[in-house]
C-alpha cells in the first residue's frame, strides 16, 4: 500500500510492504523535492 503527504515543495510517499495474506514485512517513506521554477528558466 502507498499513501501520499504533501509539504511544500515535498511529496512524501509511505510504502508499507506486505506479503500475500497482506501481513506487515516493511515500510518506509521517500521524499521527491519539486524545485520551484525560476523566472530566468528558459522554455521552448
Amino acid at each position: 500500500m502507498a499513501a501520499r503527504f504533501a509539504d511544500a515543495g515535498r511529496t512524501n510517499w509511505r510504502i508499507d510492504l506486505v506479503d500475500t495474506n497482506h501481513h506487515p514485512l516493511d515500510k518506509g517513506v521517500i521524499t521527491f523535492v519539486v524545485p520551484e521554477k525560476s523566472a530566468d528558466e528558459k522554455h521552448p
